[in-house]
């Protein structure tokens, strides 16, 4: 049995991979903006929405007298970089589980997370520029997630946790009964040479009764698994897979499990 995302979070998915400029459709690039600016835009600081980011890059060849269809996608991708314009690895988690959240009636990420920092200035940021500021560890954290220890228990909407500085996110999981084969997920890295940005991977699971470092990765390009070397390169206690708090306190696994199969 596959079990997937819903079709809305599918969607936005798929709307990263495949963003229509011009005549191609391209996938995301990689962009993570370290000049943190108060007033910056979304877009520009690697948190944008598929819509956004697709606007903002069409406006920009528009502007600068180019026409699109000069252009293949390599070309395209570059002069987006050249403009910021992509997504960061917390960005594109974000706006997933964003969706997930809203399509499982569970509200908005806004009211799922706490900031890190019990300060009142952090609960104002957080407040007021919420998908600017978060991060791969404030996601992740154990102040907002709880462990999935058992493989078998994985659920698409399921965060890996790369250590404190990445994240991906589970969009399938194919179970033969009562046990996991196949974990599907999908981040944006600025891995992978000229393939980086938002990319699909695959963890076959070959053993259940292990943890993530002892299956299968199949993300390999040019002989190199960069995922699994970033995966592997933190420490133990900070890696794994991780669930909302909010969404295991609403729903416990089997119920969860099955509002999942019921959108599939």
């Amino acid at each position: 049995m596959d079990i997937q995302l819903p079709p809305k979070t599918r969607l936005m998915v798929e709307k990263y991979i495949k963003l229509k400029i011009g005549k191609y459709e391209i996938n995301t690039p990689y962009f993570e903006n370290f000049v943190r600016k108060k007033r910056i835009k979304r877009v520009f600081a690697g948190k944008g929405t598929p819509e956004e980011i697709q606007k903002t890059a069409i406006n920009l060849f528009k502007s600068h007298g180019k026409n699109l269809y000069d252009f293949d996608p390599y070309q395209i991708r570059h002069y987006m970089l050249m403009a910021s314009i992509g997504i960061d690895c917390s960005g594109f988690a974000t706006n997933i589980i964003d969706t997930f959240l809203k399509e499982i009636y569970l509200g908005s990420i806004k009211k799922s997370l706490r900031p890190l920092k019990s300060s009142l200035f952090s609960y104002f940021r957080h407040h007021i520029r919420t998908y600017t500021n978060l991060s791969a560890n404030t996601l992740t954290s154990l102040v907002n997630c709880i462990i999935i220890k058992d493989i078998n228990r994985v659920l698409p909407g399921d965060f890996i946790r790369f250590g404190p500085s990445h994240i991906a996110i589970i969009s399938s999981v194919d179970k033969f009964g009562n046990k996991v084969k196949k974990i599907t997920y999908y981040h944006s890295t600025c891995d992978y040479f000229e393939q980086h940005g938002v990319r699909k991977g695959e963890i076959v699971i070959t053993n259940s009764n292990k943890n993530l470092e002892n299956q299968k990765w199949t993300e390999i390009l040019r002989g190199k698994n960069w995922s699994y070397q970033d995966y592997m390169s933190s420490e133990s206690g900070e890696r794994g897979i991780r669930r909302l708090k909010s969404i295991s306190s609403k729903y416990p696994q089997e119920l969860l499990e099955k509002l999942i199969v019921n959108f599939s």
